[in-house]
């Protein structure tokens, strides 16, 4: 897990885009992706739309948001 998630920012680091040849494309998170986002897990990453934890991932959301006084 950790060579993939060290992938991704060398990637970004170098050339400002996350994405490489063989990874999980990583698109922008927006309207225009479907908030699409990454998810890594048990060594994997794979794109989706939905989280498995959608209470806990909007309290946490909102916690962040409201720190960075950004409205719901």
């Amino acid at each position: 897990m950790a060579d993939i998630i060290s992938s991704y920012w060398a990637n970004f680091i170098k050339t400002g885009n996350p994405n490489g040849l063989g990874m999980t494309n990583w698109q922008q998170c927006g309207i225009e992706t479907g908030n699409s986002f990454i998810r890594f897990h048990e060594g994997y990453s794979y794109s989706v739309n939905t989280t498995p934890y959608p209470e806990r991932d909007y309290l946490n959301r909102k916690i962040v948001m409201k720190d960075y006084g950004i409205d719901l």
